[in-house]
């Protein structure tokens, strides 16, 4: 089981089609993506145009 070592307030990152999995025992600080990473760059791109786009009305 890995305990994030010397980082205790650091949060794991995968981002992986099929197969986004984080270690046993931090679930707790992990974000697991399924996806194309082009997929995802290109919706988080496009939903911070659009909150921007909101934020000006």
């Amino acid at each position: 089981m890995y305990s994030g070592g010397f980082y205790p307030r650091a949060v794991y990152a995968c981002l992986n089609r099929s197969e986004a999995v984080c270690p046993r025992g931090i679930e707790d600080r992990s974000v697991c993506i399924d996806g194309d990473l082009g997929e995802v760059l290109k919706r988080l791109l496009q939903r911070r145009t659009d909150d921007a786009a909101l934020e000006q009305r």
